[in-house]
């Protein structure tokens, strides 16, 4: 749906299910009888389910058979990454080879399983006991408004966070909560924890909220990776809540805002490689921060000096590179996060995808350029059409006058700007876009209540 806003075509989000990922291209398969052919023991875990991906020559061989079992619905389309460009499917006695680049890992549960499980790891339909883990912080604060915004049905709020914080008073509702210090009692009764305290806060209270049987769900990067806990993107995902074994990870914020422009791109044509460049926001590393940024900046406008002691660099009329520690390879942990994370969350534990993180002077939305190739070419009007009705996406392009997203038209919105689609002039199968979303929103509070309230809808499989 399309209006103009101030002289600017704007295409409003569409909320709906989970996008499809890509699948097989239709091949004339090779056909080799076969009665019992040794079949690689590495797998990836895939919501419940193993995943066989061809060993390097030093791993070892097995016989045992593990393939994955696609959802009927869409099934020759929901398959993801695996390289060398070959898959293997083990049909009765036949093995059939299909020379492709990409087959995929199922993108949602099959109906016996979600039939099983949704209902069982599904939030109760009822007004729910909550706590907010870092209930000071800026994402703990947007979580407070959000929840009072979307009208999330709370019978009880609990505000947490560290000693330091203990004592203070939020008023929400129009009722004032002070602070508590979290400890081994503070999840008594819990239906849902919003956590939002710091990886190493999270490490020691997920887990015993979890066994205390809260549903966690948790922003930090602590559980991100672990195969065991579902990364979701609820636009993108969204089934995938389900799975939980009491604890959600919410992705990185860079990451969330990424896979909302790929997944429906890659539901049309398959993924070869993705090139991103981060522009990201002070938010990013806090309220601490952001504050930050405002008074250095005012310095340096009064022809001082700017001094960091929250950011290792003053950030005001500045920028650097992201400065999360550097890893072996040269890259930093933030830009190795977008990769592992993307590669989960849409299934794809192979997709070829390298980041450039970099921190510039904004208070609190990021915006990122974004490089795609394809297996085969894609005609820009063809993206731009898929991008104008994808869920918590919205277009902004204005090409006469030279108009796109910036950070100020998505600061406090929800809905992720992408513009400026076109086609890469050194690559034929590529397309170029950029994109900006708040941070604190979608890119962490936002995401982690719709996967709440993902687990509060009927569940995949018992939808009327």
């Amino acid at each position: 749906m399309l209006e103009r806003r101030n002289g600017v075509s704007i295409s409003q989000p569409v909320h709906g299910g989970p996008q499809g990922f890509p699948g097989l291209k239709s091949s004339k398969p090779w056909i080799l009888i076969a009665a019992l052919l040794p079949i690689p023991e590495t797998a990836y875990s895939s919501r419940g389910r193993r995943f066989q991906a061809w060993p390097e020559p030093s791993q070892s061989f097995s016989t045992s058979f593990f393939l994955p079992t696609p959802s009927p619905v869409n099934a020759h389309r929901r398959f993801g990454a695996l390289e060398p460009p070959f898959g293997w499917f083990l049909c009765s006695h036949f093995l059939v080879l299909f020379p492709v680049h990409a087959i995929a890992v199922p993108s949602s549960p099959s109906p016996a399983l979600n039939a099983s499980l949704a209902a069982e790891r599904a939030l109760p339909d009822r007004p729910l006991r909550v706590g907010i883990l870092g209930a000071t912080g800026a994402v703990g604060v947007e979580l407070l408004a959000l929840l009072a915004e979307r009208r999330f049905p709370v019978s009880e709020l609990r505000p947490l966070a560290s000693p330091r914080s203990a004592g203070q008073t939020l008023t929400w509702q129009g009722e004032s909560l002070q602070v508590r210090a979290v400890d081994t009692g503070a999840f008594d009764g819990l239906d849902l924890l919003l956590a939002s305290a710091g990886g190493s806060v999270s490490r020691q209270w997920a887990p015993q909220a979890a066994a205390a049987g809260t549903v966690v769900i948790d922003n930090s990067s602590a559980f991100r990776l672990d195969a065991d806990v579902p990364l979701v993107v609820p636009e993108v995902n969204g089934d995938a809540a389900f799975q939980h074994q009491g604890i959600i990870a919410n992705p990185n914020c860079t990451t969330i805002l990424l896979t909302l422009a790929l997944a429906p791109l890659a539901a049309r044509r398959p993924l070869r490689r993705v090139v991103v460049s981060t522009y990201q926001s002070a938010s990013g590393a806090g309220a601490r921060a952001m504050e930050e940024l405002q008074n250095l900046s005012r310095t340096v406008l009064e022809g001082g000096i700017p001094v960091s002691e929250v950011l290792p660099h003053s950030l005001a009329f500045n920028l650097f590179l992201h400065n999360s520690p550097l890893q072996a390879n040269g890259y930093c942990e933030e830009e190795l996060k977008m990769v592992h994370e993307t590669r989960k969350i849409l299934g794809l534990p192979h997709l070829r995808l390298t980041a450039t993180c970099v921190r510039v002077p904004v208070l609190r939305a990021h915006s990122e350029a974004v490089n795609i190739e394809f297996e085969e070419p894609f005609p820009v009007q063809e993206a731009r059409e898929l991008l104008a009705v994808a869920p918590g996406v919205e277009l902004i392009e204005d090409f006469a006058a030279n108009r796109f997203p910036m950070p100020t038209d998505v600061t406090g919105r929800d809905a992720v700007a992408i513009g400026r689609i076109r086609q890469d002039i050194s690559d034929s199968h590529a397309l170029e876009l950029w994109l900006c979303g708040d941070q604190i929103r979608k890119g962490a509070a936002l995401n982690a209540i719709q996967i709440a309230e993902r687990l509060m809808a009927p569940p995949p499989g018992n939808t009327p």
